[in-house]
């Protein structure tokens, strides 16, 4: 109701959600509606009998198709003799963007690690006097068309730290070690996984990359779009003010990541990360 009332004009007074044509029509008849919205799953005879009476009383009658499933794909309106249509091509990426992509990716990477050389010894060097075990936490994630691939952090947690199946909040959780506190809060925990840039199993911008066990027992086929593209280190969901949800939780950034893909939405969300970051870490 919210997306609707969103793309209403300016003064719009109310919005009825209604579930059958007799109810439009009441609605109609009782408060002078002006515009009226259908899913395109009311069946044939109903949905003419509904428009003709909305054209005798000069109510603007919109349909709403029902395509979610195909959110990543390029649409097209056009007509055959009168008749609409709504047409699919699927995105393709030219190669030379991809190579540029992967250009971009290189050279930001190992400037990025160059420049943060000297900041990444003094974590490694934390972690190891906080707490025994490896500098890095390396897991297995799903990557592009459905790959595996190990993924780095910094490690947050004592190595010998038991499993919970649901993890419990930061602020109380006894696994998280001194210095794993502080690189969550920062997000530097984040910075390792710029070598998965480096070895191509990640792009700068990207979905996050997700957890093998979420991909099996919670994807279908709307959710595996999102592995259509290397997985990210940074994306739309990060730089947006709305992050209530989880992020497989909640796809349509990536969904719209995927459908308008390009170097210069890469660049934008590039920029916008840092001031982000640090707004989200601020509040």
């Amino acid at each position: 109701k919210e997306r609707i009332r969103e793309l209403c004009p300016e003064g719009t007074d109310s919005i009825l959600l209604l579930t059958c044509s007799e109810q439009c029509v009441q609605a109609i008849e009782e408060h002078k509606i002006q515009d009226i919205f259908l899913s395109s799953q009311m069946n044939g005879e109903e949905l003419y009998t509904l428009l003709a009476f909305c054209r005798d009383r000069q109510v603007a009658f919109h349909i709403v198709p029902y395509l979610q499933p195909l959110f990543t794909e390029k649409v097209e309106l056009s007509s055959i003799n009168g008749i609409p249509l709504v047409s699919f091509k699927e995105q393709t990426i030219e190669v030379v963007e991809n190579w540029l992509r992967r250009g971009v990716d290189l050279v930001l990477s190992v400037l990025f690690l160059l420049i943060t050389a000297p900041f990444t010894l003094c974590m490694a060097l934390l972690i190891k006097l906080d707490s025994q075990g490896p500098v890095f936490f390396r897991q297995t994630r799903i990557g592009k068309d459905g790959a595996p691939f190990t993924i780095y952090k910094f490690r947050t947690m004592y190595t010998d730290a038991p499993v919970f199946h649901n993890s419990p909040s930061e602020s109380t959780d006894s696994r998280i070690t001194r210095a794993g506190r502080f690189l969550r809060k920062t997000s530097l925990d984040e910075l390792p996984q710029f070598l998965n840039v480096l070895e191509g199993t990640m792009s700068l911008v990207g979905p996050r990359p997700e957890m093998e066990f979420i991909v099996k027992n919670v994807y279908n086929d709307l959710y595996r779009q999102r592995l259509r593209v290397k997985p990210g280190i940074t994306g739309i969901w990060q730089i947006s003010a709305d992050r209530t949800r989880e992020i497989h939780e909640d796809i349509s950034y990536d969904l719209f990541y995927i459908a308008n893909r390009s170097l210069l939405l890469d660049m934008l969300i590039l920029i916008r990360t840092v001031p982000a970051l640090f707004m989200m870490k601020t509040h």
